[in-house]
C-alpha cells in the first residue's frame, strides 16, 4: 500500500484580497453600466480615502515600532555592556527605564524637528505624508546608530 494523499483533501485556496479586488471591480462595472455614475464615483473616493487613512496608519504604527526598537535595543545595551548593575534582576527595571526615557526623548526630536517643521514649511498639502517619510528616516537612523555602538551580531533579549 502506498501514502498517497487523497484528492479530496486538496482544495484551492483563493486569497481574501483577490476576491475583495474582483468585488470592487464588479461593483464599479454593475455601477457604470446601469447608469449610476454617482455611486461610481463614491466607491472610487472610498478606495482613495481608505488609501490615505492606511498610509497614515502604517506610518504610525511604524513609529511606534521603532520606538520600541529604540527602547529595547537601549536596554539591552545597558545590561549587555554591563552599564547598569543591580541585584535580583532590578538592572532590567532600571535599562528598561532608561530605553523609555531614550525613546520619549528622540520621539520628542522627531516631532518636533521633522512633523512640526515639514507641517509649518509645506502645510497641509503634504500631511499625510510627512510621518510615513520621516519615520522611514529615522528607523534608518536609529538602526545604524544601534549597529555602529552594539555590533551586528544576533542577540537574544
Amino acid at each position: 500500500m502506498t501514502n498517497k494523499p487523497s484528492l479530496a483533501r486538496y482544495r484551492p485556496t483563493i486569497q481574501a484580497s483577490a476576491v475583495i479586488g474582483v468585488l470592487i471591480a464588479a461593483l464599479l462595472i454593475a455601477a457604470v453600466t446601469f447608469g449610476a455614475q454617482t455611486m461610481a464615483r463614491l466607491i472610487v473616493s472610498g478606495l482613495m480615502l481608505g488609501s490615505i487613512y492606511m498610509t497614515v496608519a502604517v506610518a504610525f504604527t511604524l513609529t511606534i515600532g521603532v520606538l520600541n526598537f529604540l527602547t529595547g535595543m537601549v536596554a539591552w545595551g545597558l545590561v549587555a555592556k554591563g552599564y547598569v548593575k543591580f541585584a535580583d534582576g532590578w538592572a532590567w527595571l532600571a535599562a528598561l527605564a532608561v530605553g523609555v526615557a531614550t525613546a520619549v526623548v528622540a520621539s520628542l526630536l522627531v516631532e518636533r524637528f521633522t512633523f512640526r517643521y515639514l507641517k509649518m514649511k509645506y502645510g497641509d498639502a503634504t500631511e499625510h505624508a510627512i510621518p510615513l517619510v520621516s519615520s522611514l528616516g529615522f528607523l534608518l537612523i536609529f538602526e545604524n546608530l544601534v549597529l555602529i555602538f552594539l555590533g551586528s551580531e544576533s542577540q537574544r533579549f
